[in-house]
C-alpha cells in the first residue's frame, strides 16, 4: 500500500471506528456469542419499533379526530347566523285599528354572507425576465419583443 494508506483512508473517522470494533468482538468472541448478541439487539429493536408503531397508531387517531371536528366546525359556521333578540312592534295595516304595542319578543337570525364584496381586479403586473447587463450582472426588467419566444 503506497504511502501508507488503507482500504478505509476514505472512510469517516466515525465509521472507522465502528469497523475497527466491530472486528475486534469478532476477533475475540465465539460465533455462538456473536449470534446471541445480534439476537438480543434484534429484540430490543423489535420492541423499539412495537412502541414507535403505538405511538404513531395514536397520533394518527388523534389527527383523525381533529380532522373531523374541523370538519363538523366548519359545516356548522355557514349555517349559523348573527343572533338579535328584541322587540318588534306592530304596524297598522288597515288606518282603522289601534296603534298599540303588542309587546311581543321576537328572535331574529340574521345571516351573513360568506362571499366578500367584490374587490376590483388589480391590473396584471408585466411579465418580468432577467437580463444581462453589460457589466454582467442579471437584473429584473420588463419583457418586451417577441411574446412567443419560450425560456
Amino acid at each position: 500500500m503506497p504511502h501508507g494508506k488503507n482500504e478505509f483512508s476514505n472512510e469517516r473517522p466515525e465509521r472507522q471506528e465502528t469497523l475497527i470494533r466491530f472486528m475486534e468482538i469478532s476477533e475475540n468472541t465465539k460465533p455462538g456469542d456473536r449470534v446471541a448478541a445480534l439476537e438480543q439487539k434484534t429484540d430490543e429493536m423489535e420492541a423499539l419499533l412495537k412502541g414507535l408503531m403505538a405511538e404513531m397508531l395514536d397520533f394518527k387517531a388523534i389527527a383523525m379526530k381533529l380532522a373531523q371536528q374541523n370538519d363538523a366546525q366548519a359545516r356548522q359556521e355557514p349555517a349559523r347566523g348573527h343572533i338579535v333578540q328584541g322587540t318588534i312592534h306592530a304596524t297598522p295595516e288597515t288606518p282603522d285599528t289601534d296603534s298599540g304595542d303588542s309587546g311581543e319578543t321576537h328572535t331574529v337570525i340574521i345571516q351573513h354572507s360568506s362571499s366578500k364584496p367584490e374587490v376590483p381586479a388589480a391590473p396584471p403586473e408585466p411579465e418580468m425576465v432577467r437580463i444581462m447587463q453589460p457589466d454582467g450582472t442579471m437584473k429584473m426588467e420588463v419583457r418586451r419583443g417577441d411574446k412567443g419566444l419560450h425560456r
